[in-house]
């Protein structure tokens, strides 16, 4: 009885689906996507199989419904997808050079990108669920499904050639006596489990229009062939479609009564595989499973034509108000479209406000006007979620961000594509700063073509324009036709003036220019019109960094209260990286009661290593993060050897290797008194000749007869013990004293030889 219950259970819509796995696939320009839309939060793994990949949910196995699969995409990424039946994994076939880059786009939302080309370097997703290395993926050909023939059929005619989903098999025709039917093929489906279809002729026969009589001998096949689709429409496999209706209106395929051949047939029911209507295709979707905005949505060079403005906006604005004052909904809805195709998203925003009437297209028409009036779209507005999807939408949502992060780019096609088509005043409008979020991302090719699209309309580009010029010759390099192109605009006036100048701020600081004192002079002034704006932190940021490239640190961190936290760092770096001993000194050495500022660790190494070069240890272990990092590690260890603390030292930097690490690990062993392992440390240091010196202080002197300098090793050969000495010789007493004077005068030149070669020893300190 329990049994009989869970499978009743199962058999609810929505019980089952609650408790399986959804896998949808998307094609975009260079990547597939596959999202698994699990029934609850689960921790995953994904890694590489010789023929793809493999995703191994943790806490047991789940089902995967893959009836969505291959809705809308080709198999010249995803080849295949299924899941394993003896683990679970759902195992995800590639037939190209692709790679997989998978992320959580929510808890229970699984996100798989196979993306063209090699993956990177060290990606963990490039290893089996074991851990063992595979081989790369290579493009593979997929051959195309071709269906078998049934077991009561014959093979289909011809030279074995795929037909096409719409043809059909064979039938037996009729006898042509009398035009009676002959006895119909069996039906596909078994007695008792579809209803029967009156074997009648209908009032207008599957094919013909009205007018039309069957040939003799036709009807027969005719009845047939209805038999069978109405029996396969009745158990739902296959559904009639009417082509007057438009395409992507799914659900609404009925047969009228002056359908007539030309209707198309959907087939369902087949686990994986669904033939769908040539005129009802599936709108694109989101990451997420949501649909893509269509295109007619957001189709705004159509509000408007090239008529004067006062005369469109008059045209609108009359028969507002209807019958008992109660507002026109097409006439509102047409003015609103109006104010938004002129970019007047103020305006409205109050037309919605002003007269109440709930429109569908509300949140819509509120997001594009926030958009218009530069200003990024509110929070859960139609455009979120919505920057994947291709046509104009696209371009909507990329505008709709605030910021673009990295990996965050937009399907670059489509955002151009739907740019060109607004018109000239939108596009420059909303050029500069779509250009600009595309630079954010290193997406210079789109942004060349959001500026081709402004400069070949006929008339002056604008200032908007030229400042988009200028962005894009900085990120080619062209630093000084930007810095020419800026400077003009900023001199000529006007609105956009003071982004010129913020602009051309920056473009001298990447050059490594000083900012002038005039130019200092007019961004405070700039600044003071500019309280409570956008315009304030930009111009508080570029007031700082250029008193600070002229070298008035003090001044420069003056405002740094007001500045944000990422300003502050960037000033921070510029005193690190170029600023004075004195300014460094100034600012960097801090007061005991002080905290370190918040900058991030390889910043802090920095400035500590600057006031370790200038002699402050102690300040510079202020700086340094308690961070086992080994580049942070050797400056601890640097700054303790500068304290006099060669212990401490040592134990900062165990277990680390490398060159420097070695050269460290030496100068506290030396220290220490440990010269033979600090002559060891300098060997793996690669530094023979303090290697030498360390051998010498450690008095190993055969060590040192073979590697010391010349003259090491001409002392040490001189005053060496194992040196034969002359015998006496009673015969010539004036020949061996004179031999004996002659090795005492080579030793005490060796010995003064190496006396000069030996540096004097530092004086301490007073």
């Amino acid at each position: 009885m329990k049994a009989l219950l869970i499978l009743a259970a199962l058999a609810i819509p929505g019980f089952a689906s609650a408790q399986t796995a959804r896998v949808k696939a998307g094609d975009h320009p260079g990547f597939t996507r596959l999202v698994v839309d699990l029934p609850a939060r689960a921790d995953w793994q994904l890694g590489r199989t010789p023929g793809g990949y493999e995703l191994r949910l943790a806490g047991g196995v789940v089902p995967y419904d893959l009836t969505n699969v291959y809705r809308v995409i080709t198999k010249d990424r995803l080849s295949s997808v299924w899941a394993d039946p003896e683990t679970g994994n759902l195992q995800i076939g590639v037939a190209c050079a692709c790679h997989a880059v998978p992320f959580a786009f929510r808890s229970d939302i699984i996100v798989i990108d196979l993306r063209d080309g090699p993956p990177e370097g060290g990606s963990p997703f490039e290893l089996g669920l074991d851990g063992r290395p595979q081989p790369m993926l290579t493009a593979q050909i997929v051959p195309p499904l071709r269906p078998l023939p049934a077991p009561d059929r014959p093979d289909l005619p011809g030279d074995g050639a795929v037909l096409p989903a719409t043809s059909l098999p064979a039938l037996r025709q009729a006898t042509p006596d009398d035009g009676a039917t002959t006895e119909a093929a069996p039906a596909p489906f078994a007695p008792g489990m579809v209803p029967q279809v009156q074997n009648s002729a209908p009032a207008v026969p599957f094919g013909l229009s009205r007018e039309e009589t069957p040939p003799p001998g036709m009807q027969g096949l005719r009845l047939e062939l209805l038999q069978e689709l109405g029996r396969a429409a009745t158990a739902g496999v296959v559904d009639v479609d009417d082509p007057s209706f438009p395409a992507n209106r799914p659900g609404q395929q009925m047969i009228g009564p002056d359908t007539e051949a030309t209707a198309h047939m959907a087939i369902e029911g087949i686990p994986g595989i669904e033939a769908t209507p040539i005129n009802t295709g599936d709108p694109a979707l989101t990451p997420d499973g949501g649909a893509c905005l269509p295109e007619s949505d957001l189709d705004i060079a159509t509000w408007g034509d090239d008529r004067p403005f006062v005369v469109q906006m008059t045209e609108a604005r009359n028969n507002l108000v209807g019958e008992f004052d109660r507002p026109d909904p097409e006439a509102l809805a047409r003015l609103v479209r109006l104010n938004l195709f002129f970019g007047f998203g103020v305006e409205a925003r109050n037309v919605l406000d002003s007269f109440g009437t709930d429109f569908p297209e509300a949140p819509l028409w509120t997001a594009m006007a926030h958009i218009l009036d530069d200003q990024a779209a509110p929070p859960g507005s139609p455009f979120a979620g919505q920057i994947d999807c291709t046509g104009p939408v696209a371009l909507w949502a990329t505008l709709a961000e605030p910021i673009l992060k990295p990996g965050q780019g937009p399907d670059a096609k489509s955002v151009a594509l739907a740019f060109s088509s607004l018109p000239l005043h939108l596009r420059r409008h909303l050029g500069a700063p779509l250009a600009e979020k595309m630079l954010s991302i290193g997406d210079i090719s789109t942004a060349q073509m959001i500026r081709d699209a402004i400069w070949r309309a006929p008339g002056a580009v604008g200032p908007a324009a030229e400042i988009l010029q200028a962005q894009l010759d900085r990120e080619r390099g062209n630093l000084q036709d930007a810095a020419e192109r800026l400077g003009s605009l900023h001199k000529s006036g006007g609105p956009t003036a003071p982004l010129a100048l913020l602009d051309l701020v920056d473009t001298q600081l990447e050059m490594g220019q000083s900012v002038d004192k005039a130019t200092i002079v007019e961004l405070g002034a700039h600044m003071h019109e500019s309280q409570g704006t956008e315009l304030e932190a930009p111009l508080v940021r570029a007031e700082m960094l250029a008193l600070a490239s002229a070298g008035d640190y003090d001044a420069a961190f003056s405002r740094s209260p007001r500045a944000d936290a990422a300003d502050v760092q960037e000033l921070w770096a510029m005193l690190a990286g170029k600023g004075q001993d004195s300014a460094l000194l100034t600012h960097a050495v801090l007061p005991q009661d002080s905290p370190v500022p918040p900058l991030d660790n390889a910043l802090r190494k920095s400035i500590a290593d600057r006031l370790l070069g200038l002699g402050f240890a102690d300040e510079a272990l202020r700086w340094l993060p308690d961070t086992t990092d080994a580049p942070i590690a050797e400056s601890l260890a640097r700054a303790e050897l500068r304290r006099g603390d060669a212990r401490t030292a040592l134990r900062g930097i165990a277990g680390l290797d490398g060159p420097e690490i070695s050269r460290l690990r030496a100068e506290a062993l030396e220290k220490l008194g440990d010269q033979a392992a600090a002559a060891r440390a300098f060997a793996e240091a690669g530094d023979p000749a303090a290697e030498a010196a360390a051998l010498w202080r450690a008095q190993d002197w055969a060590a040192s007869a073979t590697m010391g300098s010349d003259a090491v090793r001409a002392a040490l050969q001189q005053l060496s013990p194992d040196r034969p000495v002359l015998p006496p010789d009673g015969n010539a007493p004036l020949a061996q004293g004179r031999a004996l004077l002659e090795d005492s005068a080579k030793t005490r030149d060796a010995i003064l030889s190496l006396l000069d070669a030996t540096p004097a020893p530092e004086q301490p300190q007073p």
